[in-house]
């Protein structure tokens, strides 16, 4: 009996986790939680570059998508040689195009065949959308933005952008169409 009672005690003091163990296992928890911090940071980074990225794709594709109006329409409306801040209305067959500046965003309008106009954001942060007719064929547009806090590597090397200003960036081109507005 005596000795059974020896075997409980003894298993007694033997059972659960030492210090040192508890010790070890702890410091690879922590380790763990520091490694999958450590990715979830660099995670957040990739997703906030990649987002940077697309923003700047949808830069280009709006500024493809005002030169592509612009060949394939003619002005509606009165045009001048003048700058203006006017929205800027189009007609293209049985289209009408309608490209402005709402609440700091650029608007981009299309109704056609007579349907109502569709109104979709193209750009945020933009100051201004000025354009003018210099001639017949020709219409010169120029777009003002807030520029953004850290532009990424493609949009300092491209001339689509310039600064102008601290805070402040535009594009100014000249698209000629393809149809006589004569």
């Amino acid at each position: 009996m005596a000795t059974l009672s020896r075997t409980r005690a003894r298993a007694r003091t033997e059972a659960g986790f030492s210090l040192v163990e508890l010790l070890v296992a702890l410091l690879l928890l922590v380790w763990i939680l520091a490694l999958a911090g450590q990715l979830l940071v660099e995670s957040g980074r990739i997703h906030a570059s990649v987002a940077r990225e697309l923003r700047e794709t949808d830069d280009r594709f709006t500024l493809r998508l005002l030169r592509a109006d612009l060949r394939s329409g003619v002005p509606a409306g009165a045009s001048s040689a003048l700058w203006t801040s006017e929205p800027l209305a189009l007609r293209d067959g049985d289209r009408a195009i309608a490209w402005g500046v709402e609440d700091g965003r650029l608007v981009r309008a299309l109704a056609e065949g007579g349907e109502s106009a569709v109104a979709r954001v193209q750009l945020d942060r933009v100051v201004a959308l000025r354009w003018r007719v210099p001639f017949p064929g020709l219409i010169d547009v120029e777009l003002v933005r807030f520029r953004g806090e850290r532009a990424p590597l493609a949009r300092v090397l491209s001339a689509e952008w310039r600064r102008r200003g601290e805070t402040l960036e535009a594009t100014t081109f000249s698209v000629a169409a393809r149809r006589s507005w004569w």
